[in-house]
């Protein structure tokens, strides 16, 4: 089955003798009348000038979404291998602790995505680190921090705190009104 030439419509062989070799076509866009071989097949021929456009591999960096250049292959520069390492790291701490809790919210039974789910002190003052910011602390000391939280869905934890909130300023002013 022959080619068709994208300018002039012409088919053309995919396997053609020139010079005394045989020379394979199949790459090519245009028939030899319309671009004559060795000219590079890749050369505009409907008048435009080509832009030069950079080798692009067709990758984005994994961490920030630029493109990547050259010899890159997942990120952009070190420091996005380095942050997409931890946020990776983090991720997996947090569904191994996810999982340990429960995996669903002890309020309401939510358990549809990780990223809604959170980690509430039960008692804040006796907290010592933050759930979400356990990045290079041993998992032993994770484990007896998890001891002082529930699980909650980001909905049932903020209605808890702002119950909270709510309770210390009706505290506050009623103090302010007795004395």
């Amino acid at each position: 089955m022959p080619k068709i030439c994208e300018k002039c419509g012409k088919e053309f062989p995919y396997i053609v003798v020139i010079d005394g070799k045989k020379r394979n076509l199949g790459s090519r866009k245009y028939c030899l009348e319309c671009s004559s071989f060795g000219k590079h097949n890749t050369k505009k021929l409907n008048g435009e000038k080509r832009k030069y456009e950079p080798k692009y591999n067709g990758l984005f960096c994994l961490q920030c979404g630029k493109r990547l250049k050259g010899r890159q292959r997942k990120y952009c520069s070190h420091k996005c291998g380095i942050s997409y390492g931890v946020k990776e790291r983090l991720r997996r701490l947090k569904q191994k602790a996810v999982d340990l809790m429960g995996g669903k919210c002890e309020i309401c039974g939510y358990d549809k995505c990780i990223a809604a789910l959170d980690f509430h002190h039960i008692n804040g003052k006796k907290k010592e680190f933050r759930i979400s910011r356990m990045g290079s602390t041993k998992w032993e000391k994770v484990l007896e921090e998890l001891k002082k939280c529930q699980l909650l869905c980001s909905n049932c934890h903020r209605e808890l705190h702002y119950k909270e909130e709510e309770n210390k300023q009706k505290a506050y002013i009623s103090e302010q009104n007795i004395t």
